[in-house]
């Protein structure tokens, strides 16, 4: 039996993606904002309901954009409850991360939390985290963000296809990340955008992962974030199976609660299911389990593992946030690829129900 691991991509159109390498050739352009690239940023545009999007190489280099548009030193307040990306692009630039606490129902952050830290101490920008897709109190934040005239930034890399009363979850903030990557519902096998409704920060932006140049001027600093044609491409193919996509898996998750009925554990919320996180009784279960299912070939991950306050590197000074390491040590994400059988789900809650005793 083949190995399954927490998610595959979703399906792509090989006839599509054929028909966009094939004009990728014919053309000669491979990089440097060419016509797929374009192409894609329309499409998402469209399909999202979205104003400005710049598609990037992955889901970091966005993050690492808007954190060049601080100044040096500035701390920036976010989630402990995400992945790593999340943080170390602020550290990485040479910002300062500021943790708050998160919300322990849902592992998004938690409003009060970053009301007491704003009013503790000087914060420059926010930063957080739509965990599993779940949309933060994002009024709440909002109002926050403009009592202490200072950006909000949402990493939102969970949250494609994810809705707020009609609006795109993306539209929120000042500007939103995503990420393109293989594990994602809609994927470029590796990528990531920008989201605003600001056409001036998208222009920085756009500037920005050109090495600082804009009509053949440098300009600015810069890096090369571009987004290849042929990972462009690649999303193109995927873009129109992401909402069948979340139909099969909105089925497995039913499965996966209905063979799971009546077991201490819960299951947090993913509105679009790009991931299947259930919270167990204790972090040494989740270790059990993860060892009993890696050997039958099966591999769930520990995601978000450890809360990002305890990894010293990250050169924040926030005392522990019990939240945040309570649900982090207790969290796991169930498989949720195209190859999770009936079988393979029955083989997983059945090692699940085992080693809870039930």
């Amino acid at each position: 039996m083949r190995a399954i691991y927490v998610t595959k991509p979703t399906r792509v159109s090989v006839l599509r993606f054929v028909f966009y390498v094939s004009r990728i050739f014919g053309s000669g352009i491979f990089t440097n904002y060419g016509q797929t690239v374009r192409t894609l940023e329309a499409k998402l545009r469209t399909e999202f309901g979205l104003e400005n999007v710049v598609v990037m190489n992955n889901g970091t280099t966005p993050i690492m954009f808007l954190m060049s548009e601080l100044s040096p030193g500035s701390r920036v307040l976010t989630t402990p409850f995400s992945f790593v990306a999340t943080s170390s692009a602020i550290a990485a630039m040479g910002m300062v991360p500021v943790f708050a606490d998160i919300d322990p129902e849902t592992g998004g952050i938690d409003t009060e939390r970053v009301r007491e830290a704003l009013q503790r101490e000087k914060i420059h920008a926010m930063l957080f985290t739509h965990v599993y897709g779940s949309p933060c109190d994002v009024t709440a934040l909002h109002e926050l963000a403009r009592e202490y005239d200072i950006p909000l930034y949402f990493d939102a890399a969970h949250a494609v296809g994810v809705d707020i009363d009609g609006t795109s979850v993306l539209n929120f903030g000042d500007a939103s990340t995503i990420s393109f990557h293989a594990t994602k519902l809609m994927s470029c096998g590796e990528g990531g955008a920008l989201v605003t409704k600001s056409e001036e920060l998208a222009e920085r932006a756009r500037r920005w992962i050109n090495f600082g140049i804009a009509e053949g001027e440098i300009l600015s600093l810069g890096v090369n974030g571009k987004m290849s044609e042929l990972q462009a491409a690649m999303g193109l193919s995927t873009l129109p199976n992401v909402a069948r996509e979340i139909r099969r898996r909105t089925k497995l998750v039913s499965r996966y609660q209905s063979a799971l009925s009546g077991v201490n554990l819960r299951f947090l919320p993913s509105p679009n299911h790009g991931y299947i996180p259930v919270i167990l009784p204790s972090a040494e279960q989740v270790g059990l389990i993860v060892d009993a299912l890696g050997a039958q070939g099966i591999f769930p991950r520990r995601y978000f593992y450890p809360s990002l306050d305890s990894l010293e590197f990250l050169g924040s000074n926030a005392s522990s946030l019990p939240a945040s390491r309570d649900l982090a040590g207790r969290v796991l994400c169930l498989p949720s690829g195209r190859d999770v059988t009936r079988g393979a789900v029955a083989s997983i809650t059945a090692c699940i129900r085992k080693t809870l005793g039930e």
